[in-house]
């Protein structure tokens, strides 16, 4: 079980972090002056939309089915 848990765990900031990386790429492309403050690093941009799309209840069932993969496939 806490193999299971782990392993979700770990899934979920993959995918949060994949999520953040596109988000933060698409608001840099379409919506320049989303962020309203010229002075915010690079880092501090990426940080929030990383924690935006971890803690978002997409990323969370894109989690959970892939956890679910990830089981039947070590079953299997």
């Amino acid at each position: 079980m806490e193999y299971l848990i782990v392993k979700f765990i770990l899934i979920h900031f993959v995918v949060g972090s994949i999520r953040g990386f596109y988000r933060y790429l698409m608001i840099e492309k379409y919506q320049y002056n989303y962020y309203d403050n010229n002075s915010m690093k690079l880092g501090f941009r990426l940080a929030h939309n990383w924690l935006y799309s971890t803690f978002n209840s997409t990323t969370l069932f894109i989690s959970v089915c892939l956890t679910i993969l990830v089981l039947i496939i070590s079953i299997a």
